[in-house]
């Protein structure tokens, strides 16, 4: 199989079959071979068209194995905990973030973000390596949305949902401040006084387009044009990359800053009589400690083939329990502001 890149455009599904080296055919046979592109890559159509939006570092577990490998036992307990929260929601319709998706469900805590986010600070007060934490990060993230993602497939296909994956730009309007008779006001110049407002929107075409111009732009400049995201996130560079391309884009657009959600539309009947058959919050409890022992189990094996190192396996564990475990006691949003204020010299 050729490399995938972040971007690149497959024509239709004949095209995805050349890449799997593989031949075109019908039915279920069909969907079984798009499962198997989507254990290399996350992509959306357009048409026919299948374009590349992330590539895995490693491929996902095959789908069809799922009875053998004991990612099945995942799927019950994100669906039960999904349906549950969907069921109290006031609308029909929820829009959540990847990363808080994750954390609501209970398949990670609320240390995740905070560190995945903060790897520097994170590492001196853990007094793990930089490198474990990006290795971490980079290794299961991209595997827990996929584990949530299949099981939104699931219940799409017995019509309790709908879900698409729009993205969402945060940007400042600006707006002419009024004066009592409701007219522009001005100031002694003559000049518009104008106040601004952060607002969250769904990502226009042309505001897509201005977010992958940025990132080649600075993917370039950085010296990534080959490896792209992967190789950013793999060089610890993601926080000044993603800098970098906020700035370009806030000079271009306004656009402060951009995240991916997911938007879940659900039939609220159809749930309300599922519900009843699940015990949601035993299942909760279920799901963290599921998550806990397929990542460990995962470290295992890695360990077992060489495939990381010894420091990396015992890293790995105080790296788990801090930002995954749901009973973890420590907040790391307070540890990093205090450790940012023993970082402030003397007057």
């Amino acid at each position: 199989m050729n490399k995938l890149e972040v971007g690149q455009i497959f024509k239709n599904y004949k095209a995805v079959c050349e890449w799997l080296e593989i031949k075109p055919t019908t039915g279920t046979a069909k969907i079984a071979q798009i499962k198997e592109f989507e254990r290399y890559c996350k992509y959306h159509k357009e048409g026919q068209k299948f374009i590349i939006d992330e590539v895995y570092t490693e491929p996902l577990d095959k789908v069809d194995n799922r009875g053998k490998d004991g990612n099945s036992k995942y799927y019950n307990d994100i669906e039960i905990t999904l349906l549950y929260l969907l069921q109290q929601q006031k609308h029909k319709i929820l829009t959540i973030s990847n990363g808080k998706a994750l954390e609501i469900m209970n398949m990670i805590n609320k240390n995740f973000r905070v560190v995945k986010d903060n790897i520097e600070k994170s590492s001196e007060i853990l007094d793990i390596p930089q490198e474990s934490l990006y290795l971490f990060f980079n290794t299961y993230y991209s595997p827990l949305i996929n584990i949530f993602r299949n099981n939104l497939n699931k219940m799409a296909n017995k019509s309790l949902l709908c879900y698409d994956t729009p993205r969402i730009v945060v940007k400042l309007k600006a707006n002419p401040i009024l004066n009592e008779l409701g007219e522009i006001a001005l100031n002694r110049n003559g000049q518009t006084k104008i106040s601004s407002k952060e607002i969250h929107e769904y990502a226009t075409d042309d505001e897509k387009a201005l977010i992958v111009a940025c990132e080649r732009i600075i993917l370039e400049e950085m010296g990534f044009a080959d490896t792209g995201k992967q190789g950013v996130l793999l060089s610890g560079q993601w926080k000044n990359y993603m800098a970098k391309v906020n700035k370009k884009l806030y000079e271009a657009g306004n656009i402060k800053y951009y995240y991916d959600v997911f938007k879940i539309i659900c039939y609220k009947e159809g749930i309300d009589k599922v519900i009843k058959e699940y015990q949601y919050n035993n299942s909760k409890s279920v799901l963290n400690d599921l998550m806990i022992d397929k990542i460990k189990t995962s470290i295992d094996k890695k360990s077992l083939n060489h495939k990381i190192s010894d420091t990396y396996h015992n890293d790995s564990d105080k790296i788990i329990k801090t930002v995954i475990d749901g009973k973890c006691s420590v907040d790391m949003k307070e540890e990093i502001k205090n450790y940012e204020s023993c970082l402030i010299p003397n007057a």
